[in-house]
């Protein structure tokens, strides 16, 4: 297990670097809180999108 919760952090940690290596590249100057905010809202709505159609 705790190889398991390393290797998630690992991996999160990862998408986390590579987002905002992408925002300083495209210099969106978006601060660590909105980039936040941007990726949780697409993971609800995708959530959403998939969710939805299986309840309904």
């Amino acid at each position: 297990m705790k190889k398991f919760l390393y290797a998630m952090i690992e991996y999160v940690a990862k998408i986390h670097n590579y987002i905002m290596g992408l925002n300083d590249k495209y210099e969106y100057d978006f601060s660590d809180k909105q980039l936040h905010f941007l990726v949780i809202g697409a993971i609800g709505m995708l959530l959403i999108f998939i969710v939805y159609p299986l309840i309904k």
